[in-house]
């Protein structure tokens, strides 16, 4: 016997597929809520350390609202970006955003508007550092296929050349 309950503001995108699930909802339903229900950072491949930003929001208003989002690199105290945003009622289109040279380490995005449930206003994010991934060629002629791992260490493509296989 399992029960699982939802405890939620109601802003549940379909109820129905949460059939095995008891639903309480919580508040009045007076006060708007506009919120960050999806977020990703993470590195992408190519030169440099470029990070992919990937943001979902969702509003309870049911009119169109203007927000912003702070991006801000928590290990250095930094604020990286801000970001508008113009949110329509409901579930919205996901957004994507590249930071060129940035940093790995960890990270906050913040929407900076007051509602009526901050909880969802905040998301944490980390980013590990690149490690390169050792490589041993093990090959009668292996020249050609060297070179072709030195290739990808030199564009920084997380490769690195190990001449000892079992270090690899």
């Amino acid at each position: 016997n399992t029960r699982v309950l939802f405890i939620t503001d109601g802003c549940v995108d379909d109820p129905a597929k949460l059939a095995a699930t008891e639903i309480l909802k919580v508040g009045t339903g007076d006060a708007g809520n506009l919120g960050i229900v999806r977020a990703d950072l993470r590195p992408l491949p190519g030169e440099g350390f470029r990070l992919g930003l990937f943001t979902v929001m969702q509003s309870t208003y049911k009119e169109p609202v203007s927000a912003d989002l702070m991006l801000r690199h928590e290990d250095s105290g930094q604020l990286v970006k801000v970001i508008p945003q113009h949110v329509q009622p409901g579930l919205n289109p996901s957004s994507t955003l590249i930071l060129e040279d940035a940093q790995p380490g960890k990270w906050s995005l913040t929407l900076d508007r007051p509602d009526g449930l901050d909880l969802d206003n905040r998301v944490w994010l980390q980013v590990p550092p690149r490690i390169p991934l050792p490589v041993a060629v093990l090959a009668d002629n292996a020249f050609f296929l060297e070179n072709v791992v030195r290739a990808f260490e030199r564009s920084e493509q997380n490769l690195q050349l190990e001449t000892d296989a079992a270090k690899a």
